[in-house]
């Protein structure tokens, strides 16, 4: 499956963006023993607001920033160095 040098640059960027989200929700979740919760609001754990989470989804939503941040990188890779189309 041939691919374009603009359709691979404009996934890398999807899977950059994507990272950075799942970067910054990363820094919300908090599990205390057996309680996960991803934090929307307050400044301490005392008045912290939030969603409670399976510990599998805490888990997958902690560790989600390295694969796609990998397969954005590649994809950039790829598509600055693909050559240009010539019929292009």
């Amino acid at each position: 499956m041939a691919r374009s040098k603009s359709s691979l640059i404009s996934s890398a960027v999807s899977f950059l963006i994507l990272g950075g989200i799942a970067s910054f929700a990363s820094g919300r979740v908090t599990c205390l023993f057996t309680e996960c919760y991803l934090v929307i609001s307050g400044s301490s754990i005392f008045d912290a607001k939030g969603v409670k989470l399976d510990q599998g989804v805490a888990s997958i939503i902690q560790n989600a920033p390295i694969p796609l941040f990998g397969i954005g990188g590649a994809f950039l890779i790829a598509g600055l160095v693909k050559a240009d189309d010539p019929k292009d």
